[in-house]
């Protein structure tokens, strides 16, 4: 009986080293699956906000009082995708590629007498990069909070101004969409996040982003243009005497005046937001 019970002992013993053992491998693995791969959602609202993204009356006007409006383009829904790297458990850095779909802005409405005769809205569709460093309380642990700064770069996309107006003598009313194209430009971004590790392969994680970007205008094209519903782009010139396509430069020579050259200018696309994702380590 005495045999049968050390050999019971031995074997738990074995046992619980053999726990132990994996735990330490579990452990262990998990801090060296230090390289991963990011799917996120999240929305943001617009900050740092300006007054300029129509080429002249921007803001309100009702009954002849006038009224700035100051938006920011950078709101909106976000979807994204991110490779990263952990060079220790504490440190890393990561390239997050992002589409922001933007929310519409109004940013023109004259009314009189409760009439609008003009108003205008504004959106845009933004493909980013942002090359970040990150810094962790430990990426290995079950719970960990993280910080991300880095430079945010657009690298596609455009922002559409919806125009309409409405002729008080005669009533036309014309629809215009102008495409605007922005110049290469570099923003920040700085991010706070809360991670839990599911397991060694997945974590769960939230955000806090803030995202401060101003674009340059490159140029900007007249995309469509009805008039009561009538198809006119192609007498867009000849009807409003404005040219379809507008270069934005840095001087411009007003003793030789070209209508279809205009001074840059630079809008603001800031925003902030949260984000919500999976995790998965390679």
């Amino acid at each position: 009986m005495k045999k049968v019970f050390i050999a019971a002992v031995a074997a738990l013993l074995m046992i619980g080293s053999t726990f132990q053992a994996d735990a330490q491998e579990n452990y262990n693995t998990r801090k060296i699956q230090s390289t991963y791969f990011k799917v996120k959602g999240g929305y943001g609202w617009g900050v740092a906000k300006d007054g300029y993204y129509i080429d002249m009356g921007q803001g309100s006007s009702v009954d002849g009082v006038q009224e700035q409006i100051f938006t920011s383009l950078g709101g909106g829904a976000i979807a994204g995708i991110a490779v990263g790297h952990f060079f220790t458990d504490h440190f890393g850095a990561e390239l997050d590629f992002t589409y922001l779909k933007g929310t519409k802005q109004n940013v023109q409405n004259v009314s009189v007498g409760g009439v609008t005769y003009q108003s205008a809205d504004a959106y845009t569709n933004q493909y980013r990069l942002a090359p970040t460093i990150i810094m962790s309380t430990g990426n290995s642990k079950t719970f960990s909070l993280y910080t991300k700064v880095g430079f945010v770069l657009p690298m596609g996309g455009y922002a559409m101004v919806e125009s309409s107006a409405v002729d008080p003598n005669t009533s036309a009313k014309m629809e215009i969409d102008q495409k605007i194209n922005g110049d290469f430009s570099i923003g920040f971004t700085g991010v706070l996040g809360v991670q839990y590790r599911i397991n060694d392969r997945f974590a769960a994680f939230v955000e806090l982003e803030g995202v401060y970007l101003n674009i340059k205008r490159q140029k900007s094209t007249i995309e469509k243009f009805h008039v009561n519903g009538n198809d006119q782009l192609d007498n867009f010139t000849a009807i409003t005497g404005k040219p379809i396509e507008v270069e934005y430069v840095d001087s411009v020579d007003s003793n030789n005046p070209d209508p279809s050259k205009a001074l840059k200018t630079t809008s603001p696309y800031s925003k902030q937001g949260f984000n919500i994702g999976i995790t998965y380590f390679l």
